[in-house]
């Protein structure tokens, strides 16, 4: 028995001598890098705030349309109806048309969820016009429009290059979805943004 054993050891000792050692997988070749151009960045944020306010509208519960978390602050609905309006006015000179809801006090006409969910959709629709354009020989930087600016209090005429619009634009939808958030989560709902992405 004891020699069975030392011959079964000594064959297992044969095999594991005889097979080769691991080798160690190939070094992954330097990854070409990305060149990432203003416009692929702005066309990519634009996505981004737009799959946020819209998630962010369709998650509010309707009965919460009406929340105002203290009385000097909207409800979560003028909130929405302000994007809104701020939205179509922006993409109207951008897009060089305007948009039917432009103009209006949507604070005033637009109170709960099925119309103001509706309005988002419709005014993301609006600007992908112009967003879905975007090319760095041209949509950023080849038209400016009249406008205006602050200056020392004084509201003064401005020339206003389409890129510095669609970067406010971005920066206002940005901060809009930020402060709503918080709505959010005043009534326990995870925003958006705060969700694990599918």
């Amino acid at each position: 028995m004891r020699t069975l054993l030392v011959a079964c050891a000594c064959i297992g000792l044969s095999a594991a001598q005889s097979s080769p050692a691991p080798q160690a997988p190939p070094a992954a070749a330097d990854p070409t890098p990305v060149e990432i151009h203003v416009a692929y960045a702005v066309k990519t944020q634009y996505e981004a705030v737009r799959r946020l306010m819209t998630a962010l509208a369709d998650k509010m519960p309707a009965e919460h349309y009406a929340f105002q978390p203290t009385p000097e602050v909207k409800t979560f609905a003028a909130s929405l109806a302000h994007i809104v309006s701020s939205n179509v006015n922006q993409c109207g000179v951008l897009v060089g048309r305007k948009h039917e809801l432009a103009g209006q006090d949507l604070s005033k006409t637009m109170t709960t969820k099925e119309p103001l969910v509706q309005a988002v959709r419709q005014t993301f629709a609006f600007c992908d016009e112009y967003f879905n354009t975007l090319t760095d020989n041209g949509a950023l930087t080849g038209k400016a429009y009249d406008s205006f600016t602050m200056r020392d209090g004084q509201r003064v005429p401005a020339k206003v290059q389409a890129g510095a619009a669609a970067t406010s634009f971005l920066s206002h939808n940005n901060e809009m979805y930020g402060y709503m958030a918080v709505y959010l989560r005043l009534k326990g709902i995870v925003p958006p943004s705060s969700e694990p992405r599918k």
